[in-house]
C-alpha cells in the first residue's frame, strides 16, 4: 500500500494535537488506503478559542505527525496568494522550501495535489521538479472564474491574468508524464484529456459510504433542500425567487456563508416565504443524511463553473430528486429528465418552471427511478475501488 503525501489546501483546525476540518479529499483518501498511509499539507487556522471549533461538525482528522503546515494564511484564496507572493518578501521562496522539504522528507510517497487551489498547484509543480509519482486531482475549473460578478475594474483585469496564469500552470501539470489526472465532471475530464488523454479519469471523492434505508412517501414536490455555501453565486435569491409562484413548497437552508443574512432579511421581509424557509446553518456531514431523506427535492442553483458538486451525488445516494443547473461539467452523470432537471444558470423562471414540473406526480416518479439508478455509483465505496484501480494500473512499478 503507498503511503501519500496530499496537499489539500482546505484549512483546518488545531485542537488536542491533532486537525479538523469538515469533509476534504484527505479524508477520502484515509478511508482509501489507511490513515496511517497518509499524510496531510493544509493551512491551519489556530484559533484561540478552540472550543469555539465543534469537532462533532469534523468528518477529517488528521494526527500531529502526519500534518504538514505551511507557510500559507488561513482560508489563503487565490488573490491573498498571489498577493502575499508579490508584497511580502520571501513569501514564495518560503513556500517552495516548505514543498521541496516535504518531497525530499517523503522520497517513496505518491503525492496528491487538489487543483485549482494555489498552494496545491505550486505543489504539484514542485513534485514534477523532483520527478515524483503525482496523483492530481483537479476539482474546480480556474479557467472562467474572471467572470465572476464580484470582480469589478482593475480586479476583474487581474482575474483574468490569473485564470490565464492557473490555465497554463494546470496544462503543464496534465502533460507531466508521472501525473495520473483525476477530472471531476464532463468539462474538467475533457480539458485534461486534450493534455493526456490516456492518463486522465473521471473521479468524484465521495464521502456517503450508505445508502438511504428508507423510501420517499412523497410523489410530487412539497419540500425543497438547498446544502452549501450561502453566497449569490450558489443561486440562493433565485431559489427564492422561484418559490413566488408556489405557495405549497417550502425550503430548508443548510450551510453559512457571507451572504446568509442578507438572504435571511429578503426571507424575513416578504410575507409569502417567512413561514415557508428554515434555516439550519452549519450541519456536521454525519446528520446530512436526515435532512436529504426528508426532501421531496435538493436544488443546485449554481450559476459559476464548477466540476462536479457532490452534493449531486450525496441526493442520489439518499434516493432524493434534485434540480440542478447546467454549469461545469454536471453531464458526466446528469441526464435531464432522467435523473435530475436541469435548468439555466441563474434563472428563476427555469427554477419555477422546474418546481411545476416536479410537482406533478408521474414526472416525480420518473426522475425518482433515474435516481434510483445513480446509487450505486454515489457511495464512496465505488469510488475507493476506482481510485485502487487506477493507483495499481499506473503506478505498478513505483518502489512505494
Amino acid at each position: 500500500m503507498p503511503e501519500i503525501v496530499a496537499f489539500v489546501g482546505e484549512t483546518f483546525n488545531e485542537v488536542d494535537g491533532s486537525y479538523y476540518a469538515t469533509p476534504t479529499s484527505a479524508a477520502f483518501l484515509q478511508d482509501c488506503f489507511g490513515q496511517d498511509n497518509v499524510k496531510v499539507c493544509s493551512p491551519v487556522d489556530k484559533l484561540a478559542n478552540p472550543e469555539r471549533l465543534s469537532i462533532q461538525k469534523s468528518s477529517t482528522c488528521v494526527s500531529k505527525k502526519r500534518f504538514y503546515i505551511p507557510p500559507l494564511p488561513a482560508n489563503c484564496t487565490t488573490k491573498d496568494f498571489y498577493k502575499n507572493a508579490l508584497l511580502r518578501p520571501g513569501f514564495f521562496r518560503s513556500f517552495i522550501n516548505f514543498c521541496d522539504e516535504v518531497i525530499a522528507e517523503n522520497p517513496h510517497a505518491l503525492f496528491w495535489a487538489r487543483t485549482p487551489s494555489p498552494g496545491s498547484i505550486i505543489f504539484a509543480l514542485r513534485v514534477i521538479k523532483a520527478g515524483k509519482p503525482l496523483l492530481h486531482h483537479i476539482c474546480g475549473d480556474a479557467r472562467h472564474t474572471w467572470k465572476d460578478r464580484k470582480y469589478r475594474g482593475i480586479n476583474k483585469l487581474l482575474a483574468l491574468v490569473f485564470s490565464f496564469i492557473v490555465r497554463l500552470q494546470i496544462n503543464y501539470i496534465c502533460k507531466y508524464e508521472g501525473a495520473v489526472n483525476l477530472a471531476s465532471g464532463s468539462e474538467l475530464e475533457k480539458w485534461a484529456k486534450t493534455k493526456a488523454p490516456s492518463r486522465t479519469h473521471q473521479f468524484v471523492d465521495m464521502m456517503t459510504k450508505s445508502k438511504s434505508v428508507t423510501s420517499k412517501q412523497s410523489q410530487s414536490l412539497k419540500t425543497i433542500l438547498f446544502v452549501g455555501r450561502v453566497v449569490h453565486d450558489k443561486g440562493v435569491f433565485e431559489i427564492l425567487e422561484a418559490m413566488g409562484a408556489h405557495p405549497h413548497i417550502s425550503l430548508t437552508v443548510v450551510g453559512e456563508g457571507p451572504d446568509l443574512e442578507q438572504v435571511k432579511a429578503v426571507v424575513a421581509e416578504s410575507p409569502t416565504l417567512k413561514s415557508r424557509v428554515k434555516f439550519e446553518g452549519q450541519v456536521a456531514f454525519n446528520k446530512l443524511p436526515k435532512y436529504f431523506e426528508s426532501a421531496d427535492c435538493v436544488v443546485i442553483a449554481s450559476k459559476t463553473n464548477e466540476g462536479f458538486p457532490r452534493v449531486i451525488m450525496e441526493s442520489w445516494v439518499h434516493k432524493t430528486p434534485l434540480i440542478v443547473s447546467q454549469v461545469g461539467g454536471i453531464s458526466a452523470f446528469v441526464k435531464d429528465k432522467y435523473n435530475a432537471v436541469v435548468v439555466k444558470p441563474g434563472s428563476p423562471k427555469e427554477i419555477a418552471e422546474a418546481f411545476t414540473y416536479l410537482s406533478v406526480e408521474e414526472n416525480y416518479q420518473q426522475i425518482k427511478d433515474g435516481v434510483d439508478d445513480m446509487v450505486q455509483y454515489s457511495l464512496q465505496s465505488y469510488w475507493v475501488a476506482q481510485l485502487k484501480d487506477i493507483v495499481n494500473d499506473n503506478f505498478k512499478d513505483e518502489a512505494f
